[in-house]
C-alpha cells in the first residue's frame, strides 16, 4: 500500500498500549495495562491502573484530548508521572501534533450523532491554536498549574540523598519551562 505522508500521531494510544487502541472500548478491553508508566528508577511508583486506564481513554478523543490530557498532568499528584519520557513525549504530540486540516472556509457540522465520519472535528490552525484561540482559559490554567507544580518538586528535591529524584525533577521542570514558552 501507499506509505503515510507523515508517522503515526505519538499522541495515539496505540503507542503506550502497545496494541491497536482506537476508541474508549479498546481501553476497556484490554487484557493487560501498561504497568510501567512513569517509573524512571526503583524509587518510583508507577501510575495506578485507573489512571492508565484514564489517560488512554483521554488519548482515544483526539478533538478534546488536549485539555483532558493536560488537566490530567495538572494534578498535583500526577505531574511527577513526566519524568516518564515516554509521557513527555505523549503530552508534547497532544500539544503540539498540528492534527487534521481543515482549509479556511470549509467548516461543516454533522447531519447526525453520532457522525460517520470526524471531518467535522479538523481545525484550520491545529489543535493548540484552536484551543487558544476558542478556549484559552483551561489550556493556561493547565500549563501555569503544570509549571507550579513541577518548580515545587524541583525545589523541594534540592538536596535530595537520591540523586534520581533530583534529575528526574530537573527534566520534569525544564520541560514544562519549555512547554510554557
Amino acid at each position: 500500500g501507499i506509505a503515510p505522508r507523515a508517522p503515526p500521531s505519538g499522541g495515539d494510544p496505540s503507542h503506550l498500549a502497545g496494541v491497536l487502541v482506537a476508541t474508549e472500548d479498546d481501553v476497556l478491553h484490554l487484557k493487560t495495562l501498561p504497568a510501567d508508566l512513569g517509573i524512571t528508577s526503583p524509587h518510583h511508583q508507577p501510575m495506578a491502573p485507573r489512571d492508565v486506564e484514564r489517560l488512554l481513554c483521554y488519548l482515544t478523543a483526539p478533538y478534546i484530548r488536549l485539555p483532558l490530557v493536560l488537566k490530567f498532568f495538572a494534578a498535583a499528584d500526577k505531574a511527577s508521572f513526566l519524568r516518564d519520557s515516554r509521557l513527555r513525549a505523549v503530552l508534547e504530540s497532544v500539544l503540539f501534533e498540528p492534527g487534521p486540516w481543515l482549509p479556511s472556509g470549509h467548516e461543516s457540522t454533522p447531519d447526525e450523532v453520532p457522525a460517520a465520519t470526524r471531518k467535522h472535528l479538523r481545525t484550520n490552525y491545529g489543535a493548540l491554536a484552536n484551543e487558544l484561540a476558542l478556549s484559552p482559559a483551561p489550556t493556561l490554567d493547565a500549563v501555569s498549574t503544570l509549571l507550579h507544580l513541577a518548580l515545587d518538586t524541583l525545589e523541594a528535591s534540592r538536596g535530595a540523598k537520591n540523586f534520581s529524584l533530583e534529575v528526574g525533577a530537573n527534566q520534569v521542570a525544564l520541560f514544562c519551562v519549555r512547554l510554557a514558552a
